[in-house]
């Protein structure tokens, strides 16, 4: 009876985890999503490996 409850707990565990990674990946987009509406259109243009690094690729 012992093995039979902890197999259905692994299972049920498994399945719990799976789908809150989901989730969380949905809720991470939808986050990034409503940040970026809320940018000016210049900042989502903008070349940041230019900002951040010379032509060297050495960080200013």
């Amino acid at each position: 009876m012992t093995a039979a409850v902890t197999e259905a707990v692994r299972e049920r565990l498994g399945r719990v985890r799976k789908r809150s990674r989901t989730g969380m990946a949905s809720r991470l987009l939808r986050f990034g999503a409503d940040c970026a509406a809320h940018l000016p259109k210049e900042a989502l243009t903008v070349d940041h490996g230019e900002m951040l690094c010379d032509t060297k690729g050495l960080a200013h």
